[in-house]
C-alpha cells in the first residue's frame, strides 16, 4: 500500500498504473471528497456541505506538492503517466 496521511515515498516504491490507477491519479481523494460532499447533502446540512466545499482547494494543493514528489521520484515515468489519466474523476478532471 502506498497511501499515507504523510506524503513520502517509500523504498522499492512502484509508480502504479494499473486497476483505478489507470483511469484516476487520485482515487483515494475522490472518494473521500465524494463521501465529505454526500453525507451533507443526505444530511440536508447546508453548512456542512460549505465546509466539505471548503476541503477542496486543500486537496488540490496537497495533489500539487504529491505531482512534485512524484516527479522527483519518478521522472518521465510520471509525466507521461500523468498524460494518460485523469487527476480525480475520468472524463471529467
Amino acid at each position: 500500500m502506498n497511501y499515507s496521511s504523510t506524503l513520502r515515498t517509500r523504498e522499492g516504491h512502484q509508480l502504479i498504473t494499473h486497476g483505478i490507477y489507470k483511469y484516476a491519479r487520485h482515487p483515494v481523494y475522490s472518494g473521500v471528497l465524494l463521501s465529505a460532499l454526500a453525507i451533507p447533502i443526505h444530511a440536508t446540512s447546508p453548512l456542512g456541505f460549505l465546509l466539505a466545499l471548503m476541503a477542496i482547494p486543500l486537496f488540490i494543493y496537497r495533489m500539487g506538492v504529491e505531482k512534485e514528489m512524484l516527479i522527483n521520484e519518478f521522472g518521465d515515468e510520471y509525466i507521461e503517466y500523468k498524460k494518460a489519466t485523469w487527476r480525480l474523476i475520468p472524463h471529467m478532471y
